[in-house]
């Protein structure tokens, strides 16, 4: 009888150990599936970082390239608003000198009508003498 409960004690321990040897065995396959799940995780963790960090890049590079243009038309164009600007003073300024000369003309016009118009003055006031000379 004892040897029949020791048998007994022998075979449920080593259906015990069994148990807990298919527990371990799955515990250990577990362990390696959440070991490899974690390594895919923090390897697409890491590839989305450096997809993030080259987005950032290009868009870096695209916003200094984008800065660059706008910088190198405002240049441009104050160059143009400078040469526009010159230009409409050299305008002004040969303007004034066209209106400067075009008064001293007609000075010197209204000069010489006023000389005429005493010339023919003293001329029609002669011819008025002469005609009274005449006359008597």
């Amino acid at each position: 009888r004892l040897r029949a409960e020791v048998a007994q004690l022998k075979s449920a321990a080593a259906m015990e150990r069994e148990k807990h040897a298919a527990a371990l065995k799955a515990a250990g396959e577990q362990r390696q599936a959440a070991s490899e799940a974690q390594r895919k995780a923090e390897a697409q963790v890491r590839h989305a970082a450096e997809e993030q960090k080259e987005r950032e890049s290009a868009a870096q590079a695209e916003h200094s390239e984008a800065e660059r243009r706008l910088n190198s038309e405002i240049t441009t164009l104050k160059g143009q608003l400078d040469a526009a600007e010159k230009k409409g003073e050299d305008l002004q300024r040969a303007t004034r000198e066209r209106e400067k000369k075009l008064q001293q003309q007609l000075d010197a016009a209204n000069i010489s009508v006023e000389n005429a118009n005493d010339e023919l003055m003293k001329s029609q006031d002669a011819q008025d003498d002469l005609g009274q000379r005449l006359e008597q």
